[in-house]
């Protein structure tokens, strides 16, 4: 099989002239909380579809996530979504530790932590559809960000909250390794993509594309 390049959400995974297609078990997931935390956000939305899905025992093998691939009649279909992960229940505790997070699903996956690995050649298109699953409130910055007072204060607001706490449901897909272009409907980290919408991601890698391990997740600039 020819080299390819491979991105999978919130994680890493491998690629290289040898590369075999990783299991396509829905139900994978990693083995240790603090690695299924890594890399995502809180849920914060109310009324959001959620799926659930649990951490095997610390001592179970890691499964790879599913494969998918875009061709040039069916583009990847992403959808972020909200995930209730729980842990084993531990000796002593009537009830398993749960939290919220974001994960994508497919039309043919469950949205899972992490998310579905992505297969592409040097040379081919890379056609990413991300739909935005997430549901409103999604406070504007200028309602969170300014007007807390004078200008002085403002700006000490904006220093000491420099990301803000604003937009936290609206969304978009960045990659990292990828040559590709910045520009829409490339890899453009200005898009936003607000709950409810969707993007059409079209990319295009260059014949002579390194094979490589690569990553893509959110990536909203504020």
């Amino acid at each position: 099989e020819a080299d390819e390049a491979c991105c999978q959400a919130g994680s890493s995974c491998q690629a290289d002239e040898r590369a075999s297609a990783a299991g396509n078990d829905p139900t994978s997931l990693l083995q240790h909380r603090s690695l299924a935390a890594a890399g995502t956000q809180a849920a914060m939305a109310t009324g959001v579809r959620r799926v659930q899905g649990y951490l095997p025992p610390p001592d179970q093998d890691f499964k790879e996530p599913p494969v998918v691939r875009s061709t040039a009649t069916k583009p990847i279909h992403l959808t972020l979504t909200t995930v209730k992960m729980c842990g084993p229940l531990l000796p002593g505790e009537r009830y398993p530790q749960c939290w919220y997070t974001r994960g994508y699903s497919t039309p043919e996956l469950p949205a899972q932590i992490p998310g579905p690995t992505i297969r592409v050649k040097p040379g081919e298109k890379l056609d990413i559809d991300v739909e935005n699953g997430l549901k409103k409130p999604d406070p504007c910055c200028l309602s969170t960000k300014v007007g807390k007072g004078g200008v002085l204060q403002d700006i000490a607001y904006n220093i000491i909250y420099a990301n803000g706490f604003c937009m936290i449901n609206s969304t978009n897909l960045h990659t990292h390794g990828l040559h590709v272009t910045p520009r829409r409907p490339g890899d453009d980290v200005f898009v936003e993509i607000d709950p409810g919408h969707e993007e059409k991601m079209r990319m295009k890698l260059p014949p002579y594309h390194m094979a490589g391990t690569h990553w893509y997740h959110a990536h909203r600039h504020h």
